[in-house]
């Protein structure tokens, strides 16, 4: 079963900038070639102008699933500026090195079809 994975950046100091960037290094992993993937535009964002960009990935299997991790892991790594990523209904506040752990946690919060998990929580990593 499919399961649809929304990505979003807020309070960096370029959201769009930031997304762009991991989107990217999405595209060019060759794990994640069979992944289908897509830089959309998202709800308004209040008091600014235009709507966020999200990513929206479909991902077909659990070895996906881990690919994912992995470079959502890796892209997070090679940061150096704090910023909140969001991955479905779960927030992971970067502020330094973040743990494949707790990237795996968040993806965990997706069930296939992207239906959330009931029990979705922030998720602070410092």
């Amino acid at each position: 079963m499919a399961a649809t994975i929304t990505i979003s950046i807020t309070d960096a100091d370029d959201d769009i900038a930031e997304l762009a960037s991991l989107f990217e290094a999405i595209v060019v992993d060759d794990d994640l070639r069979a992944v289908h993937k897509r830089l959309i535009s998202g709800e308004p964002v209040p008091d600014a102008l235009g709507a966020s960009e999200l990513i929206k990935l479909v991902v077909e299997s659990a070895p996906l699933m881990g690919a994912v991790t992995a470079c959502v892991t890796a892209w997070i790594a090679s940061r150096t500026t704090k910023f909140t990523l969001r991955i479905g209904d779960s927030e992971i506040s970067v502020k330094g090195d973040v743990s494949e752990d707790v990237v795996r946690q968040a993806l965990e919060q997706i069930r296939p079809n992207g239906v959330q998990k009931p029990d979705t929580k922030q998720i602070e990593e410092a």
